[in-house]
């Protein structure tokens, strides 16, 4: 019997109140096949790297939506968040 496996990664925004996907997005798919060798499982390194990749991007998305741009100090210590001006400096480095 002949059968092929996939698997897909996917990202999924779910409302917090009612548990419905408001959003969902297919990351990779992975077509699952008989490895011929001790190399051909799982997945390569430039491979894990774009799925890294990619649910890093997913995450920083949603991430920085709730990132208020109107935040003037540091929310631990207090300090503002921005310089006064442009100041030169000595220092110099290569």
């Amino acid at each position: 019997m002949q059968w092929s496996t996939s698997y897909a990664s996917s990202s999924e925004k779910v409302a917090v109140s009612s548990q419905e996907v408001v959003k969902r997005e297919t990351l990779s798919i992975y077509n699952v096949k008989r490895p011929k060798l001790i190399l051909d499982l799982g997945l390569r390194h430039a491979e894990q790297i774009s799925l890294l990749e990619k649910v890093q991007n997913a995450v920083l998305v949603e991430q920085s939506i709730l990132i208020e741009p109107e935040t003037k100090v540091c929310p631990v210590c207090g300090q503002k968040l921005k310089k006064n001006g442009h100041r030169t400096s000595k220092l110099h480095a290569v």
